[in-house]
């Protein structure tokens, strides 16, 4: 199983990330200073402020149901980047949970499609969040820095850049690097954290009226709201709302939404609601290549889809 290695890892040590409340905010942490490596001119970005149930999704998926336990909750962060430039940004995760060692949290990487994201591409259990996107790039992909413990012949207790590039398939074979100037964005700095529902999680979602479709009212509650949520702040909406829980904070937000948009303000999420919460912002610039409007048609159509019809699916 895929969460072998945490358990094996969690047996090495004590956790020694200290773990915050979901949801809140933490100042952006610096990168380590390394003998050799210039990092001044890197810059830093925020971890993003809302959760994702698509990566919670994701997230659940590789590594399990079993891996979940409502006794000892999982927290995450992360940052979204293009890493290949396809239009479809990846989500760069750090995970804090009872599995935690001395050898560190588990720093995946998850690849971004039009309906959510695929497959880990990279996957390492390191004692620093932070990560670097580089601006060159290998086999399409763009190169990651990171801090870890430095190899031999070196000292283990001491921190080293290791370089991932990669290969076709994945990131993989970390090299050390020296006496280097490095440029990019660092991300996975600011501990947003968020708590990671499962599937046992409590979900209430209601009906249209004469319609088998769905319409998202005051009470509800799931993964389909945190998903309406991170759309609607999208939008320039924002609901502080962690819990996917439909309020009257959320309802008052959808209403504003719906008026600057020509819609009956009921504060009810419908078909036109949701048809206009999920058109994706880009899709109107006036350089839009054919190709990228596709790709947002599609990504219009499956977020529709999934929330007018399938919400079930939304984890």
């Amino acid at each position: 199983m895929k969460w072998v290695k945490y358990v094996l890892a969690s047996a090495m040590g004590t956790v020694f990330f200290l773990t915050t409340k979901s949801g809140s905010s933490q100042e952006t942490q610096r990168l380590p200073q390394v003998p050799g490596i210039d990092i001044s001119r890197v810059e830093y970005v925020p971890a993003e402020k809302n959760k994702s149930p698509q990566l919670e999704q994701a997230i659940i998926r590789h590594f399990g149901e079993e891996f979940f336990n409502p006794e000892y909750p999982t927290e995450y962060f992360y940052n979204k980047v293009d890493l290949n430039d396809d239009g479809y940004p990846e989500a760069l995760v750090y995970l804090v949970s009872k599995f935690c060692g001395s050898a560190g949290c588990p720093t995946l990487i998850f690849q971004g499609f039009p309906q959510g994201y695929g497959e880990v591409i990279y996957d390492n259990l390191s004692p620093s969040s932070g990560l670097i996107v580089t601006p060159q790039k290998t086999n399409g992909w763009k190169d990651i820095i990171g801090a870890d413990r430095c190899p031999a012949p070196y000292d283990y207790a001491d921190l080293c850049y290791m370089m991932t590039k990669f290969d076709g398939r994945k990131y993989s074979s970390a090299e050390l690097i020296s006496r280097r100037i490095i440029t990019g964005k660092a991300v996975l700095l600011s501990a947003n954290f968020h708590t990671i529902n499962s599937s046992q999680s409590q979900r209430n979602y209601s009906r249209c009226t004469n319609s088998d479709n769905y319409c998202y009212r005051l009470g509800d509650r799931g993964p389909a709201i945190g998903r309406i949520i991170s759309l609607l702040t999208d939008k320039g909406y924002p609901v502080s709302n962690n819990d996917d829980v439909f309020n009257s904070q959320l309802e008052a937000a959808i209403k504003r939404f719906q008026r600057d948009n020509n819609l009956q303000a009921d504060g009810i999420i419908g078909l036109r609601t949701i048809e206009l919460l999920c058109l994706p912002d880009e899709i109107n610039s006036p350089n839009l290549s054919q190709h990228r409007y596709n790709q947002l048609g599609v990504a219009h159509r499956v977020c529709q889809t999934s929330l007018n019809s399938y919400p079930e699916t939304l984890n």
